[in-house]
């Protein structure tokens, strides 16, 4: 994967192994999302049946986080309990963990899915979120949704 990085109205391309290389030399310890992707199997399940159990497996546990999530909010919200930010980022990593192991079971490529959604959201809000863009979505007619 090579990224085009902005300087002075110019691009350079940088590979993977830049970023990395760039990353150990400045001492900088975060993950890049497909390190992450990758990291995810050492703890994975590996002996699933097939493809859709395999699915069904990750989609039901990360429906459950995103539960867990919703929990504490309602609790924060409703029910009078202090909002408790250490807890909700837990939460949210075990989201990513299992929102991960299932874009990977369908073999989809996390950063072009990140970068095809980024596009996609550009092309329908270009000066942010607006309402009536929303309701008069121009692919309405072939994505509904």
């Amino acid at each position: 994967m090579n990224l085009l990085i902005p300087s002075h109205n110019e691009f350079f391309e940088l590979t993977l192994e830049d970023v990395k290389s760039v990353k150990e030399q400045l001492g900088l310890s975060f993950l890049t999302l497909s390190e992450y992707a990758t990291l995810t199997s050492d703890t994975a399940k590996k002996d699933f049946g097939s493809l859709y159990e395999e699915s069904s497996c990750w989609l039901i546990c990360l429906v459950g986080e995103v539960g867990e999530v919703a929990n504490l909010w309602k609790k924060a919200v409703w029910h009078g309990h202090t909002f408790n930010k250490t807890k909700f980022e837990d939460e949210m990593g075990d989201i990513l963990w299992y929102f991960t192991r299932l874009a990977l079971a369908w073999g989809i490529d996390l950063d072009g899915m990140m970068t095809k959604n980024i596009e996609k959201v550009g092309k329908r809000y270009p000066k942010g979120f607006d309402p009536e863009r929303s309701i008069n979505r121009v692919d309405n007619a072939t994505n509904p949704s």
